[in-house]
Order: C-alpha cells, then structure tokens, then sequence
C-alpha cells in the first residue's frame, strides 16, 4: 500500500486560501453594494436623458400653449370693459381669467409676459369682484366660516394624531436604542475608526509637498462624500488605495472585526435599496410611468410619444377656443362649456 505524503506547506496554502464564512460574507456584500451603486447610477442617468429629451420635445408646445392662453385671457379682459353680457356669464369670465392667470404663472410663459398676467390676477381678484358680483362677498364669508370651522376640527384631531404618532416614534426608537446589540455599537465604532484612520493619513495641512497635497484633498474630499453616506465600503476601498494594497486585504481582517463590517453593510444595502426605490418612483410619478410599466427605451419612447401627442392635441384645443370666443355666441358656450 503506497502512503500519500502532504507537505505541510501545502496544507497551510489550502486552509489559507479557503476564505470564512464572515470573509464570504463581506465579499457577497461588497458585490451586492456595487450593483445596487450601478442600478442607482444607471437609474439616474435615465432619468436625466429622458427629462433633457422631454424638455426638447414639449418645451416649444408648453410655449405655445402659454401664448395662446393668455391671448384668452387678454381678450376676455378686453370684453369685459364693454357691455352686452349678463351678469352671470361676466362672473364666469372673471373666473376664467384667474383661473388662467394662476396656471400661466407655473408654466413655461416668457418672463416679459409675467408682469402683465400678475396684473390681471390682481385686477380680477376676489376682492375686486365683489361690486359686480353682488352678494358674493356673503356668500364667500360663509363657504369660509364653514370650513374654517371644519378644518379647525380636522386640525385639532390632526395635532392630536401627529403627537400620538411622535410619542409611537420616539418610544419606539428609545426601545430599538436600548436594545442594540453590542455588535452594531461596535460596528459604528468601527466605521468611525476607519474614517479617522484616513483622516490622519490624508490630512492636508500635514502634507509640504503642493501636489500632494492636492491629491490628500480629493481624497479626503471622498472620504467626507463617504463618511457622510456612513459607506463603509468606500471607506475601505479607499484605504486599500491609500496603503496601496489590493481587496484581498481582507483576507487579514480578523472575523470579529468583519463581522462589525457586515453589519454595516446590511445597513448599507438597506439605504441602497430605499434610495433605488425612491429614484423610480419619483421618476415614475413625475411622467406618469405605471408600476407594470418597464422603463426600458422602447417604453420610455412611447411615454415621450404620448406626451407629445397629448400636448399637441391641447394646443389645438386652446386654438379653437381662441377662436371661438371672438364673438358673443361662441364666447357664452365656451364660458358655459368651461363650468361643467
């Protein structure tokens, strides 16, 4: 029977080169964190190509849109200084004109124009109404006695309901405070003693030479972004640049030290995934992109397309009503046609 012979060394080689379970666990971590940073990235880019193309694409429509929406109101102002309406039909105008007024002065309006639709709102002002509308002023204090008293009721149950939920929070997070692991105190301990190792090894002002001292100042530039983000990973990332050592320095970190780390890389991946989720959501909303909606380029295309479509079928439609009230017939249905 032949006896096979392990050089010792060997063995040693194996067994070091078999990483641990809190090593592997860094390593997954680190992997998952820079995909979640690439997602986020590539999520961010998209979002600002599509906005750079819908400005492109609905900028001039918007302008368009503005113009003739206040060559109405400018006729309307201009209508109402002669006679031959009803008293009614003046109010709804008056309406109108607010209405308008209110809206041009959130839309893509040229600046020069703004003066004169501030004007316009304040000449047909609530207060200034109230001689040609007769007893609307009456009528106004007591819509607005109403809900005044209405929302002082909602109000007080409001406030009652913000402080139970303070009070919820606070004891909430007094309990989470006092049941916190001695591992997760370690494991901020150990973020800030990475932060402060780069600190003293970066410190600019400790540094005579000019250019690197501008190289200690971008990095700690980067190590402030990161600190601030409590991004443990680039922290450390950052340290292997400096020490010039490669991430398989990791392999000398002892376990109980990796173990802090992975907790705050589960912190980490948690803000990761939060700020993901905000990033298309707000995107989603700001566009109206459904959930069951991708937001691969072929469905983008089609979102940019309907909006367009959309703005351009608008601007007709302002069009016509242009038109349409230039005389009194058209004027009393398109007023009338407003208020349903």
């Amino acid at each position: 029977m032949i006896q096979r012979s392990t050089s010792p060394s060997v063995e040693v080689a194996a067994l070091a080169a078999a990483p641990s379970k809190e090593q592997q666990r860094f390593q997954a971590k680190q992997a998952q964190i820079e995909a979640y940073k690439a997602q986020l990235d590539a999520q961010r880019a998209l979002a600002q190509d599509f906005e750079r193309r819908y400005a492109a694409a609905m900028g001039p429509i918007e302008r368009k849109k503005a113009q003739l929406s206040l060559s109405i109101i400018l006729y309307l102002d201009r209508r109402l200084d002669a006679k031959g309406l009803s008293k009614t039909i003046r109010a709804e105008m008056v309406e109108m004109i607010v209405t308008i007024a209110q809206s041009l002065l959130y839309s893509s309006v040229q600046a020069e124009h703004l003066p004169t639709i501030e004007a316009l709102q304040a000449k047909y002002s609530m207060a200034s109404r109230e001689d040609d509308t007769g007893r609307l002023g009456e009528k106004i204090d007591a819509i607005f006695e109403e809900v005044l008293r209405s929302d002082w009721n909602e109000q007080t149950k409001e406030q009652e309901r913000e402080a139970a939920k303070k009070a919820h929070l606070a004891s909430r997070a007094k309990k989470a405070k006092i049941q916190e692991t001695p591992d997760e105190i370690d494991a901020q301990q150990s973020l800030r003693e990475v932060y402060r190792r780069l600190v003293s090894l970066l410190h600019p002002d400790r540094e005579p030479d000019t250019q690197e001292r501008l190289r200690k100042t971008a990095l700690m530039v980067e190590v402030n972004a990161a600190n601030a983000k409590q991004d443990l990973l680039a922290l450390l990332q950052i340290q292997w640049r400096v020490l010039a050592q490669t991430e398989s320095a990791i392999a000398q970190i002892a376990d109980s030290k990796l173990r802090q780390f992975n907790l705050m890389l589960d912190k980490q991946l948690t803000t990761l995934e939060g700020e993901l989720s905000a990033e298309e959501f707000k995107f989603r909303c700001n566009f109206g992109i459904g959930q069951a909606q991708g937001l691969q380029a072929k469905t983008l295309n089609r979102v940019l397309r309907d909006h367009v479509n959309h703005g351009k079928d608008d601007l007709e439609q302002i069009a016509d009503s242009l038109d349409l009230i230039q005389d009194d017939v058209g004027l009393k249905y398109w007023v009338r046609a407003q208020g349903l």
